[in-house]
């Protein structure tokens, strides 16, 4: 029980320590490995409220299951539609191993000293259809998605009360994360081009880690996501809001390999 107790102490020291930027990059540095030194996402929650019409344009939940630090299993729910998806993740190790049969994904990864590069081919019916490249450091990520002869990536680098992201899809546009001067637990993102905050975000101590709340305004369209993290050690997945039902969600596409939502607004 002692054992037990200091386990939980050191979790909540942990996750009151992280400040909101280290939040931010520690929420979307994570692809289908986990990195064991490192938060990983539990579940993630997008939704967006057109304020014109009163209206909810989708409310998405994805929980991941974990298994030897891999994604196992992604179920997606669609609150709105009450539609879920359940992608299981399968493993091999070359292309002879492949059913060809619907979306499969071939993924490798090496590790040189603090960096991981990590590799994932995307086949359809057996042809490769995209692929996508990550590399990961301590206060550095990248994703690169190969898809229809252009180049898309996500890229984002940390320096002390700063996050720097770069997006391309396929106009490339920067924020820029800082931390709250008296409450580090808070950041806003500014476009880097006219420094207008883009978004307000805060991180906030959970039984397993934290969650990071990131709103976005952008005129009558209001933006949520909630990244809930698990510390390392953790083995526990929690299913926020999650409801069974038979059907397939068709608006997984509109969604990174962790469902994460990109916004191009």
């Amino acid at each position: 029980m002692k054992k037990f107790l200091f386990c939980l102490m050191l979790l909540a020291g942990f996750a009151n320590a992280i400040t909101c930027v280290e939040a931010v990059f520690a929420s979307n540095r994570n692809g289908i490995t986990k990195n064991t030194q490192s938060p990983y996402p539990d579940s993630i929650h997008v939704s967006h409220h057109d304020e014109s019409d009163n209206q909810d344009d989708y409310d998405n939940h994805h929980t991941f299951v974990w298994k030897n630090d891999r994604i196992a299993q992604r179920i997606s729910w669609d609150a709105l539609n009450n539609e879920l998806d359940t992608t299981i993740f399968f493993y091999v190790n070359s292309e002879s191993e492949l059913s060809q049969k619907g979306q499969e994904i071939i993924f490798s990864s090496r590790t040189s000293n603090d960096t991981i590069i990590g590799t994932t081919i995307y086949f359809e019916d057996g042809i490769l259809s995209d692929s996508s490249i990550e590399k990961s450091l301590p206060h550095y990520y990248k994703f690169y998605m190969f898809q229809y002869d252009d180049e898309y990536f996500d890229e984002y680098t940390l320096s002390g009360d700063t996050l720097t992201y770069k997006h391309k899809a396929p106009i490339l546009r920067q924020e820029i994360f800082i931390n709250d001067a008296q409450d580090k637990s808070k950041c806003n993102s500014y476009n880097a081009e006219d420094n207008y905050i883009r978004s307000n975000l805060e991180v906030i101590p959970s039984a397993s880690g934290f969650v990071l709340k990131e709103h976005t305004q952008n005129g009558d369209d209001s933006y949520l996501k909630e990244f809930y993290m698990s510390m390392p050690g953790n083995t526990t997945t929690v299913i926020h809001k999650l409801h069974p039902t038979v059907k397939i969600s068709p608006k997984v596409r509109y969604f990174d390999l962790l469902g994460r939502y990109k916004f191009t607004k």
